[in-house]
């Protein structure tokens, strides 16, 4: 995984509202201030890798749940093309529809990535970036407990985010 460290960590993603799987809206800003996320950005709704990665990070829902975090997952589609993705998913994990992928590509932007690769992301409570994966293909992402290391690493890091020990003294 990459940290990201000065300008890149003290800015949130860009963020907008977005479809579930169900039609209803979400949006990250919702959690802001209040819980890290663990945010998957896949290919489209036909990508089996991508909905292998999705699962695999939704069954890191309670170790990420002590540690006040969330994964958010987001795929190309609409509501109805990313509904399959909820088979083997928690109902306590978003999955977004990104219709045109134009929330990805921003996303991407804000963190020099290709918009056309996998990519999963360390957001702390601010939602500002704070360490990232990014691959040409789901496979090639970090194993996703190892997102959970690094949001683990962020709560002890910044005291307003929950930790009360200065990353200096871990």
């Amino acid at each position: 995984a990459i940290a990201y460290h000065d300008e890149l960590a003290s800015r949130p993603i860009p963020l907008r509202h977005l479809p579930t799987d169900l039609g209803d809206p979400f949006s990250i800003e919702g959690l802001r201030g209040q819980r890290q996320v663990a945010l998957f950005l896949g290919h489209d709704a036909g990508c089996l890798a991508c909905f292998g990665y999705a699962r695999q990070l939704a069954a890191q829902l309670n170790a990420l749940a002590e540690l006040e975090a969330v994964p958010v997952i987001v795929v190309e589609g609409t509501t109805g093309t990313v509904s399959g993705w909820r088979d083997g998913i928690a109902d306590d994990v978003p999955i977004l529809a990104d219709a045109d992928g134009s929330w990805k590509r921003a996303v991407a932007a804000r963190v020099g990535a290709d918009a056309g690769d996998a990519l999963l992301l360390v957001l702390d409570r601010f939602a500002a970036p704070r360490a990232g994966s990014i691959a040409a293909q789901a496979g090639g992402l970090i194993d996703p407990s190892e997102a959970t290391d690094w949001l683990r690493l962020l709560a002890l890091e910044c005291p307003e985010c929950g930790g009360e020990i200065p990353w200096s003294s871990a």
